[in-house]
């Protein structure tokens, strides 16, 4: 299924609310299978959801522990430069800083694949084997997903 594109269908795709929110990370292709699905209202994406949404919470409370540990305040006082331990224990601090900043993107990028998902976008079924942006590699012509049929949201994925 190749699809034609007009400038009303590439403004669509280039100011989804999924593509606004979390990114252009999927292609044209895949936007249009979504759109185009007709069995898309009858799709159970819960399950998907729950399976993504449950990783937030450790991330946030790992999140705010850094946070609270290592404040970014810290960084700019004499204390810190001028520590006895010297470049390592700085090292150290700004690695763990820094992965607390890189924690509140897996955040975002959890909630963002999460919403995509819970519209649907990129539900393929599971013996197409989707792979992330580009959609199914297999049986292409079967790409639309059905109520009933074993889904992969592969192509969706941000973190992991």
């Amino acid at each position: 299924m190749d699809y034609e594109c007009d400038l009303f269908t590439y403004l669509s795709y280039s100011f989804s609310f999924i593509g606004l929110f979390s990114g252009p990370f999927y292609h044209f292709r895949v936007f249009m299978d979504t759109i185009n699905n007709p069995h898309l209202t009858n799709l159970s994406t819960l399950p998907y959801v729950k399976n993504h949404l449950m990783y937030v919470p450790f991330y946030v409370v790992f999140y705010l522990f850094l946070e609270k540990a290592f404040p970014s305040e810290y960084l700019l006082t004499s204390e810190f430069t001028n520590h006895p331990w010297g470049i390592i224990y700085r090292i150290f601090y700004i690695y763990l800083f820094l992965f607390g900043f890189k924690v509140r993107f897996y955040i975002g990028w959890e909630l963002a694949t999460s919403g995509a998902i819970a519209a649907g976008l990129g539900g393929y079924p599971t013996h197409t084997e989707p792979v992330n942006g580009f959609g199914p590699t297999k049986n292409k012509s079967e790409r639309l997903a059905q109520p009933g049929n074993e889904l992969d949201f592969l192509t969706v994925y941000q973190v992991r």
